[in-house]
């Protein structure tokens, strides 16, 4: 059955704590996960391309309204001053069913907008570090 994304959520927190920080006014979050593979076709595999597994990665992006003041919007502002990494926590899924959540550590660079003709707007893309791992509630 297809869910809402209206629900979907972002949290922050420091690299080595738990993401319980929201990040205000997002309206949209992008997960890619990679893989690296190595082509190891040889002639046994009879005219097949054969590959193994390397190494796995991921990236993550947010967008939305600017909240001057927010917490969320702050500790990645603050974060990414520092040089510091960031725990980072996507989820979506409605308070009454079940709900998917991603939990890593990233780094990020950001992107803060002002326009006359539109909304402030505050976006962020996350360069994964090391596992992501996923719960459904």
């Amino acid at each position: 059955m297809a869910i809402s994304g209206a629900y979907g959520k972002i949290l922050v927190g420091p690299e080595n704590g738990p993401a319980t920080t929201k990040v205000a006014e997002m309206s949209r979050w992008t997960l890619n996960l990679d893989v690296n593979d190595v082509d190891v076709t040889n002639f046994d595999t009879e005219g097949w391309v054969e590959r193994i597994t390397t190494f796995k990665d991921w990236t993550a992006s947010c967008e939305g309204n600017m909240v001057i003041g927010d917490a969320g919007q702050e500790n990645l502002i603050d974060a990414y001053i520092a040089g510091e990494p960031v725990t980072l926590q996507m989820s979506v899924g409605k308070p009454t069913g079940s709900t998917l959540t991603f939990i890593g550590k990233a780094m990020m660079s950001l992107n803060l907008e002002a326009s006359v003709d539109s909304q402030a707007t505050f976006s962020a893309d996350f360069n994964g570090m090391g596992p992501l791992t996923k719960s459904v509630t």
